[in-house]
């Protein structure tokens, strides 16, 4: 017998979809229990099939989930493989720098990390993919920008693993950035530029 917990509500209203189950008269949707049945078995062709059947809202948010599982994986991959314990690396998570202490024996793990300038000293811990390491090269961008959007593109350039800072101008603010490769700035200034960070 599905326990509860596993329904959730029903968001397509797909009167053929596979996952629909009517709990006290009202359409729920056992997507996750069936999903996580065929994971347990392997049977990942299973779960191909029952992504073709299902309404395509439920399809759409599961793609858009398991797309950012998958960036989120492949950050932590690149994080643990190009950094060194007593590194300063940036948090994107905590928004600033942190010293980091530990890195997880896999990608799966926490790393230990402290605060910079905090008396207590305290260790405390993250998934690798919260972290990126930080520029050490020398080439320079820059984006010309509104107050409006600084903080934004300022955020975006720090996660992108960019030394980066601010200077004002006359009616707008200059976004001044370092990476280690000339190919890395260009691509965030055409980014900038074609406003298509979402794609990231």
């Amino acid at each position: 017998m599905k326990s509860d917990n596993f329904l959730r509500e029903c968001i397509g209203m797909l009167d053929q979809c596979p996952c629909l189950v009517i709990k006290n008269g009202t359409q729920k949707c056992d997507f996750v229990f069936q999903v996580g049945s065929f994971g347990v078995k392997e049977q990942w062709d299973r779960i191909d099939e029952l992504l073709a059947k299902i309404c395509p809202e439920l399809r759409n948010e599961w793609l858009f989930e398991n797309y950012h599982s998958r960036q989120a994986r492949k950050a932590a991959e690149t994080f643990i493989k190009n950094v060194q314990e007593g590194e300063i690396v940036y948090c994107i998570s905590l928004f600033k720098d942190v010293l980091l202490i530990e890195l997880p024996n896999d990608v799966l793990g926490d790393c230990k990390y402290r605060l910079l300038k905090e008396k207590e000293n305290r260790t405390y811990e993250k998934g690798a993919e919260h972290f990126r390491t930080i520029a050490k090269g020398k080439i320079y961008g820059n984006i010309e920008i509104s107050k409006k959007k600084l903080e934004t593109y300022y955020t975006l350039a720090r996660e992108w693993g960019f030394r980066a800072n601010i200077k004002e101008k006359e009616g707008s603010y200059l976004l001044e950035f370092y990476g280690d490769s000339q190919e890395e700035v260009d691509k965030f200034i055409e980014m900038y530029r074609s406003k298509t960070f979402f794609l990231y």
